[in-house]
C-alpha cells in the first residue's frame, strides 16, 4: 500500500505552524500579565513606586547597606481586577487552540466540520467525568437546598445580566426593535424587579432575545470554523470561542471590584445553569446511539437557527425522481383487466 506522505507532512506541517502562533500569542499574553503584575502600581496611585534603593543601617554594628524595594506580590492585582477574568477567558481559548494543533486522526480523511474529532471526543469525555463527579452531585444539592422561588430568582437576576449583552449584539446587527426590547427589560427588571430577580418585564410583553457576539459575527457572514470543544463549557467552535470575549466584557459581572464576590457569583450562575438541566443528560444518553456526534450535530443547528432567528436558509438536497419515488402507480381500473374481444 503507498502512502501519501507529501499529505501527511502538509498537514504536520499546518500543525507545527498553528502550534507555535499560539505559544507565541500564549508567551505574549504571560508576559504582558506578568510585566503588569510586576509594574509596581500601587493601589488607587497609578504611579510606578520609586526603584531607587536606600540605605539602611544593620544593628549593632557601624556598617550600613543598601536595601532595594520590595517588589510587589504578583498574585495582587487590585488595580485592575476585572483583567482577571479576561486573562483566564483568554488563556482558555489559547490552549484550545494549542490543544486543537496537537490533535490528530489517523485516517486521511477529516470532516471539514470537526477536523479535531480526536481531541474533541477526548474533551467530551473529560467533560463528562467532571460532570459526573463534580458538577451534577453540586447541582443536586444546590437543587434540594434552594426553594424554587428563591431559584426562579438567582435565574432571573442573571439573565438580567444577559439581556445587556443581547441588547448590545442587537444593536451590532442593526435589529434595533429587538434591542430596545432588551433594553426595556432591562431597566423594568433592574428597577421594578428588583435587581432582576423578579422578571415583571415579560409580563409587560417584553421579549427576550438571546444574541450573543458569536452570533453577531455570524450575522455579518463569519464562518463558524471547526467544531471546538471546551473543559467544563462544553460544545463550541472557533467563532463563538473568541466571542466569548466580547461577551464577557459585556458582561457586569467581569467589573465586580471584589475577586471573591465575582468569583462566587460566577460559580453561583454555572451551578444555577446546570442544576436547572439536570434532566437534559439523561435524555440525551438514552436518545442517542453516540451522544457526541448527537451533540455536535445538535449544537451547530442550534446555532445556524439563532443567527438566523429561526429561520435558517435550506439547504440543498439531491434531485431525486420524484415521481418515481413518492409517486404510487395507478391501479388498473376494472375496463382495464377486462378481456378484450
Amino acid at each position: 500500500m503507498q502512502i501519501d506522505t507529501s499529505r501527511d507532512m502538509e498537514a504536520n506541517l499546518l500543525n507545527v505552524q498553528l502550534l507555535s502562533r499560539c505559544r507565541g500569542a500564549l508567551a505574549l499574553l504571560l508576559t504582558r500579565q506578568h510585566y503588569i503584575s510586576h509594574s509596581g502600581l500601587q493601589a488607587g496611585a497609578g504611579t510606578r513606586r520609586s526603584a531607587q534603593a536606600r540605605v539602611v543601617p544593620l544593628p549593632n554594628t557601624g556598617t550600613q547597606v543598601r536595601r532595594l524595594p520590595e517588589a510587589p506580590n504578583p498574585m495582587i492585582f487590585k488595580d485592575r481586577p476585572r483583567l482577571n477574568t479576561i486573562y483566564i477567558v483568554a488563556g482558555l481559548i489559547l490552549t484550545m487552540f494549542i490543544l486543537s494543533g496537537c490533535a490528530t486522526l489517523s485516517d486521511n480523511y477529516r470532516d471539514p466540520v470537526d477536523p479535531w474529532e480526536s481531541y474533541n471526543r477526548s474533551m467530551t469525555r473529560f467533560n463528562d467525568k467532571f460532570d459526573k463527579y463534580v458538577g451534577k452531585p453540586v447541582a443536586r444539592v444546590y437543587r434540594n437546598i434552594t426553594p424554587a422561588p428563591l431559584d426562579k430568582g438567582i435565574t432571573n437576576f442573571f439573565n438580567n445580566f444577559y439581556d445587556i449583552t443581547s441588547a448590545f449584539n442587537n444593536l451590532l446587527q442593526l435589529k434595533f426593535e429587538h434591542a430596545v426590547s432588551d433594553i426595556g427589560r432591562v431597566v423594568f427588571n433592574t428597577t421594578l424587579g428588583l435587581f432582576g430577580f423578579f422578571d415583571v418585564a415579560s409580563a409587560m410583553d417584553f421579549e427576550r432575545h438571546y444574541e450573543d457576539f458569536g452570533q453577531t459575527l455570524g450575522y455579518w457572514g463569519v464562518s463558524p470554523g471547526p467544531y471546538l470543544v471546551l473543559p467544563i463549557l462544553g460544545p463550541s467552535d472557533v467563532r463563538d470561542t473568541g466571542g466569548l470575549i466580547v461577551d464577557a466584557l459585556t458582561n457586569p459581572v467581569t467589573y465586580v471590584e471584589d475577586n471573591g464576590v465575582r468569583n462566587g457569583l460566577i460559580l453561583l450562575r454555572g451551578v444555577d445553569q446546570r442544576a436547572d438541566l439536570l434532566g437534559a443528560s439523561k435524555i440525551l444518553q438514552e436518545a442517542a446511539l453516540d451522544p457526541y456526534e448527537f451533540m455536535r450535530d445538535a449544537y451547530l443547528q442550534k446555532r445556524l437557527s439563532d443567527i438566523y432567528d429561526g429561520n435558517p436558509p435550506m439547504q440543498d438536497d439531491e434531485d431525486f425522481p420524484e415521481d418515481d419515488l413518492f409517486q404510487d402507480e395507478d391501479e388498473p381500473s376494472v375496463e382495464d383487466e377486462a378481456p378484450k374481444h
